[in-house]
């Protein structure tokens, strides 16, 4: 489970569910300090995409925008995940407004592919190579992914699931 939960957690890292919004008090005196320059963010609406956060490739290197599921396994092979930082992934937001039920969802995103994983057998059709585009008012966003892999799914061999207690007898 070591493995899906890192498959897990790069899926949330190159796919987020959403981001969030922070409104800043004018008089607060919150100031920050990045790589081009130090920015005052009093009475300044904030939204945090973590849809670039998780792409940047100071952080994540050049395989930030590529799915490695291996990033997020500790072990002397892994040399990046020792440097990310815990506050570069955030698919469920960070500090005060964490989302309550990422402890929740993350389990049960785990059972949902074991579950699937174990019924099913995933038959490769094809690669594609694709691009979708969505249009929100004056918004257009691209997705081009690297390579897209076309796959069908199949039930288990009913002998198989009749060894691993999946179907009865009757």
């Amino acid at each position: 489970m070591t493995y899906t939960a890192a498959a897990i957690k790069e899926t949330l890292r190159l796919w987020p569910p959403a981001g969030t919004l922070r409104v800043t008090k004018p008089g607060a005196g919150i100031k920050v300090q990045t790589s081009i320059g130090e920015f005052n963010l009093e009475g300044v609406d904030i939204y945090n995409c973590a849809f670039l956060i998780h792409r940047d490739p100071e952080v994540y290197g050049d395989t930030a925008n590529e799915y490695v599921p291996e990033r997020w396994l500790p072990g002397e092979n892994s040399t990046e995940y020792k440097q990310i930082p815990s506050s570069a992934w955030r698919p469920f937001e960070r500090g005060p407004r964490v989302c309550m039920g990422q402890d929740l969802a993350n389990l049960e995103a785990r059972v949902v592919v074991a579950l699937v994983a174990r019924r099913y057998d995933f038959i490769k059709v094809s690669f594609v190579t694709t691009t979708w585009t969505h249009s929100v008012k004056s918004v257009r966003l691209t997705f081009i992914p690297n390579r897209l892999v076309l796959a069908r799914l199949q039930l288990t061999n009913p002998v198989t699931q009749l060894r691993t207690g999946m179907a009865t007898v009757k």
